[in-house]
């Protein structure tokens, strides 16, 4: 009797393990789908973000461009007195250069008018395109836009925009902290609900081995009860007809 008692904790044991092992996967493969669900929507939301961007601070630089196009002589005295004059450019920094990339205007200050501002964007524009790149890191928005100053068909000059944005920066943010949050308690509960009915079936199917084990010993009389209406409910069903 003991080496039979041994024996069923043994067996116990290692249905317990495949359980467990079940479980973890099933947990495992809802985590990484719901990872890989808040990773999308993180991004989707970036590229919405993105394109709004785009759009607004192309739309800016363009129009800043023409207007300084019909100047009859662009210097840094024109321009300044070109761009002074449109509103509506609420950017972090504007740069105006000439056809050689010489600042010939820059809200940074006057003190780098004359210098030359060869970022890749400005570098780009003057080989007459349109440039514009966009960076998300640790709740901030950088967007960068450079467009050339075309008159009459010849290049002189670009115009250069960069804006800082630190709302839309922090939306994204808390964004991605509230879906990860909600991950965290979703899986929580996929793992209790995932060990609960494990646990369900496992006493389900206990009581079948064990009515086997009845049987085995000598009682042929013996009946197995499961309730329900799954596929142990058949399995007890059948169990009892074979009894008979």
């Amino acid at each position: 009797m003991a080496i039979i008692s041994e024996n069923n904790r043994l067996e116990r044991r290692r249905y317990s393990n495949t359980q467990m092992r079940y479980s973890m996967l099933y947990v495992c493969i809802t985590f990484a789908v719901l990872l890989f669900l808040n990773l999308y929507c993180s991004k989707i939301t970036q590229q919405m973000i993105r394109q709004g961007k785009e759009s607004s601070l192309m739309e800016k630089a363009l129009f800043a461009a023409s207007e300084i196009a019909g100047n009859d002589a662009v210097n840094a005295s024109s321009v300044r007195t070109t761009i002074t004059g449109i509103d509506g450019l609420l950017v972090t920094r504007l740069t105006v250069t000439d056809h050689a990339g010489k600042i010939l205007y820059d809200t940074n200050g006057p003190r780098n008018v004359g210098s030359f501002a060869l970022f890749p964007e400005i570098v780009d524009a003057l080989d007459c395109n349109k440039v514009f790149t966009w960076n998300y890191r640790s709740g901030t928005i950088e967007s960068r836009a450079a467009v050339p100053i075309m008159s009459y068909g010849n290049l002189i000059g670009c115009v250069y925009m960069m804006e800082y944005d630190t709302t839309q920066g922090a939306l994204i943010s808390s964004l991605e902290k509230n879906i990860f949050a909600i991950t965290l308690i979703l899986e929580v509960f996929v793992f209790l609900f995932s060990v609960a009915f494990s646990q369900v079936f496992s006493r389900r199917l206990r009581r079948i081995l064990s009515s086997i084990r009845i049987i085995r010993s000598g009682d042929y009389s013996h009946k197995v009860f499961m309730g329900g209406h799954d596929e142990l409910t058949y399995l007890g069903n059948e169990f009892n007809d074979l009894t008979d």
